[in-house]
């Protein structure tokens, strides 16, 4: 819906229209994640949370160096 509003205005930049669709693309892929993770066996759904947790640990030991 924010989408819509904002691509409604005539003089705005391409920045200020598009914004809104990459936090619905992240959003969108993380539901669909998580939809498949929910239907699959055990062992994976115990994955997801921990690849997600290596990653956040990675990119603040980065942010560290």
């Amino acid at each position: 819906m924010i989408f819509f509003i904002h691509s409604s205005k005539k003089e705005s930049s391409y920045a200020e229209k598009y914004w809104s669709i990459y936090p619905g693309i992240i959003l969108t892929s993380f539901g669909i994640i998580l939809g498949l993770i929910s239907k699959s066996p055990e062992y994976i759904r115990y994955l997801f949370p921990i690849l997600l947790i290596v990653i956040g640990a990675l990119l603040l030991l980065r942010s560290l160096k």
